[in-house]
């Protein structure tokens, strides 16, 4: 029986492929975000904004 994944799983499997080839990594924190914005839980802007408030308090940290 072949196993079946949901659209979203999928869609999160294939961005995933796409940032390996051009070489970057997916963190299962960025996963779990992706997700949330597909159920429709979050959008694109909030996490936008979340990523570079943590983006700039990492500067600020080194």
């Amino acid at each position: 029986m072949k196993k079946t994944i949901s659209r979203h799983a999928r869609i999160i499997k294939n961005a995933e492929v796409n940032c390996k080839i051009e070489g970057f990594s997916v963190s299962k924190q960025t996963k779990r975000d992706c997700l949330e914005m597909l159920r429709g839980n979050t959008s694109a802007d909030k996490l936008v904004a979340k990523y570079k408030r943590k983006s700039i308090r990492e500067e600020y940290d080194r």
